[in-house]
């Protein structure tokens, strides 16, 4: 059975910005973005960029992964300064001057006039992402995340699923409730700690994840992370958390509850029957996430152009869902 066991050897997915932007974030993000992401499949790049300028000036909390986009559509048109802008938030947002380096669409823009400017920026820029972060939490969800880690480990050292899940029922389970309480305290009071908060969207995302792949018969009992939910949604809501992560959460909590039979977001699975597609569609779509079809072409633009969409993976990041 698959359990909290691939969850700790295949990691979690695919981190802030100031408080004001809090309240006006609005729910249409996600569908700018997936509109965004229709014109690209299309290969109106054009169009797509400007779409982002739209949203730039929207006042919502931008992600790392759209700036990043918005940076290699700049440049693929030929728009160097505006380039420029977008790279200095991206990393400024935590962005690593590596990927940029080994990006197909950007490596050559460090060698222009704009790009020594950006990279006679870096320290600068690394400065300014702490003066948004409230690196006290940041500290905390560190923390929390190691030793969810640990006791998660535990699980690799149990021989087959059935003593895997006596571990992880009566040993990681008490440990994840603990976890995911903080969590929810956190949550409370200062918002969901993600990219926009503490400057990394993984390590929450793994507790919760670890703590929705424990069993079917743990989820059937839990009422702590349904009373969670709503707060998840309402962090998409407020741009303290992506859609992304909300679907790799409630992803693992799915298939556990389904017991592998079937898939739910697509997230894990190389192939999808037709129906699972559909219902992998619908999942998507409730919630603001691309479909599976969006993913395959956007995966095609990346092989045929050296985009880098910062999608989730699968085994690479170029890895299609097959239907």
């Amino acid at each position: 059975m698959k359990t909290l066991t691939l969850l700790l050897a295949i990691g979690a997915i695919v981190v802030g910005s100031c408080p004001a932007q809090k309240r006006r974030n609005a729910p249409d993000y996600t569908a700018k973005i997936i509109q965004i992401e229709k014109n690209l499949c299309n290969e109106s790049f054009d169009t797509a960029l400007l779409g982002f300028r739209a949203l730039f000036e929207t006042g919502h909390y931008i992600f790392k992964k759209d700036i990043y986009a918005a940076a290699q559509l700049a440049y693929y048109n030929h728009h160097n300064k505006e380039t420029l802008v977008y790279l200095q938030r991206y990393l400024a947002k935590g962005g690593n001057l590596k990927t940029i380096k080994k990006n197909k669409i950007l490596r050559s823009f460090l060698k222009s006039d704009e790009g020594y400017m950006l990279q006679t920026q870096l320290d600068s820029l690394k400065k300014e992402q702490q003066l948004y972060l409230d690196l006290e939490l940041r500290t905390t969800l560190h923390q929390m995340f190691k030793k969810d880690q640990k006791k998660a480990f535990g699980a690799l050292l149990r021989i087959g699923d059935k003593a895997q899940i006596k571990y992880s029922e009566n040993v990681f389970g008490p440990h994840s409730i603990e976890q995911v309480t903080q969590l929810k305290d956190i949550l409370e009071t200062h918002g969901y700690p993600s990219e926009k908060l503490i400057g990394n969207n993984y390590w929450a995302t793994t507790i919760l994840s670890h703590h929705n792949s424990i069993s079917s018969n743990f989820n059937q009992k839990d009422s702590l992370y349904q009373s969670l939910y709503p707060l998840l949604v309402q962090a998409c809501k407020t741009g303290e958390m992506s859609v992304y992560e909300l679907a790799y959460i409630e992803n693992w909590r799915l298939n556990i509850n389904e017991k592998w039979r079937r898939s739910t977001y697509g997230y894990l699975s190389k192939s999808l029957t037709p129906s699972e597609l559909v219902y992998a569609n619908e999942l998507r779509e409730a919630i603001g996430l691309r479909s599976v079809q969006t993913r395959n072409h956007l995966i095609d633009l990346q092989l045929k152009y050296g985009f880098d969409w910062g999608l989730p993976r699968i085994s690479n990041k170029n890895q299609k869902i097959k239907y």
